[in-house]
Protein backbone atom coordinates (compact mmCIF):
# COMPACT_ATOMS: atom_id res chain seq x y z
CA UNK A 1 0.00 0.00 0.00
CA UNK A 2 1.22 3.50 -0.85
CA UNK A 3 2.12 5.53 2.23
CA UNK A 4 4.05 8.34 0.53
CA UNK A 5 2.65 11.81 -0.18
CA UNK A 6 4.51 14.14 -2.55
CA UNK A 7 3.73 17.86 -2.55
CA UNK A 8 5.39 20.23 -5.00
CA UNK A 9 6.39 23.69 -3.76
CA UNK A 10 6.32 26.94 -5.75
CA UNK A 11 9.87 26.41 -7.02
CA UNK A 12 9.00 22.96 -8.38
CA UNK A 13 10.72 20.91 -5.66
CA UNK A 14 8.94 17.81 -4.35
CA UNK A 15 8.49 17.41 -0.61
CA UNK A 16 7.93 13.81 0.47
CA UNK A 17 5.98 12.77 3.55
CA UNK A 18 5.41 9.24 4.83
CA UNK A 19 2.06 8.35 6.42
CA UNK A 20 3.44 6.65 9.53
CA UNK A 21 2.09 6.73 13.04
CA UNK A 22 3.54 5.34 16.27
CA UNK A 23 2.21 4.87 19.78
CA UNK A 24 4.16 7.95 20.94
CA UNK A 25 3.18 10.08 17.92
CA UNK A 26 -0.42 9.93 16.76
CA UNK A 27 -0.28 13.09 14.62
CA UNK A 28 1.41 13.92 11.36
CA UNK A 29 1.95 17.35 9.81
CA UNK A 30 2.75 17.80 6.13
CA UNK A 31 3.73 21.43 5.70
CA UNK A 32 5.10 23.07 2.56
CA UNK A 33 5.78 26.79 2.89
CA UNK A 34 3.25 28.99 1.04
CA UNK A 35 1.52 25.90 -0.40
CA UNK A 36 -0.36 23.94 2.25
CA UNK A 37 -0.54 22.54 5.75
CA UNK A 38 -2.08 19.11 6.21
CA UNK A 39 -2.59 17.70 9.71
CA UNK A 40 -3.58 14.06 10.16
CA UNK A 41 -4.71 12.66 13.50
CA UNK A 42 -4.91 8.96 14.24
CA UNK A 43 -7.87 8.78 16.59
CA UNK A 44 -8.09 4.98 16.74
CA UNK A 45 -6.55 1.94 15.03
CA UNK A 46 -8.84 2.38 12.04
CA UNK A 47 -9.95 6.00 12.28
CA UNK A 48 -8.16 9.09 11.02
CA UNK A 49 -9.13 12.76 10.97
CA UNK A 50 -7.74 15.17 8.41
CA UNK A 51 -7.41 18.96 8.44
CA UNK A 52 -5.90 20.93 5.59
CA UNK A 53 -5.25 24.56 4.68
CA UNK A 54 -4.28 25.69 1.18
CA UNK A 55 -2.65 29.12 0.94
CA UNK A 56 -3.52 30.12 -2.64
CA UNK A 57 -7.23 29.32 -2.39
CA UNK A 58 -7.32 30.23 1.31
CA UNK A 59 -9.31 27.06 1.74
CA UNK A 60 -9.66 25.08 4.97
CA UNK A 61 -11.10 21.58 4.89
CA UNK A 62 -11.80 18.98 7.54
CA UNK A 63 -12.65 15.31 7.10
CA UNK A 64 -13.24 12.86 9.89
CA UNK A 65 -13.90 9.15 10.25
CA UNK A 66 -11.53 8.05 7.52
CA UNK A 67 -11.48 4.29 8.04
CA UNK A 68 -8.18 3.09 6.56
CA UNK A 69 -4.73 4.27 5.53
CA UNK A 70 -5.62 3.57 1.91
CA UNK A 71 -8.70 5.80 2.21
CA UNK A 72 -6.59 8.45 3.99
CA UNK A 73 -4.00 8.43 1.20
CA UNK A 74 -6.75 8.73 -1.40
CA UNK A 75 -8.41 11.62 0.47
CA UNK A 76 -5.11 13.54 0.66
CA UNK A 77 -4.37 12.93 -3.03
CA UNK A 78 -7.86 14.18 -3.95
CA UNK A 79 -7.39 17.32 -1.88
CA UNK A 80 -4.03 18.00 -3.52
CA UNK A 81 -5.47 17.55 -7.02
CA UNK A 82 -8.45 19.81 -6.29
CA UNK A 83 -6.45 22.59 -4.66
CA UNK A 84 -2.97 22.57 -6.20
CA UNK A 85 -2.76 20.96 -9.62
Amino acid sequence: METIINIRDEQGWNHTFRLEFHSWRMTLRCEVKDVCIIDVYKAHDHRYDLRAFFYKKKHITYQENIRSKKELHSAIQNLLQQNLY
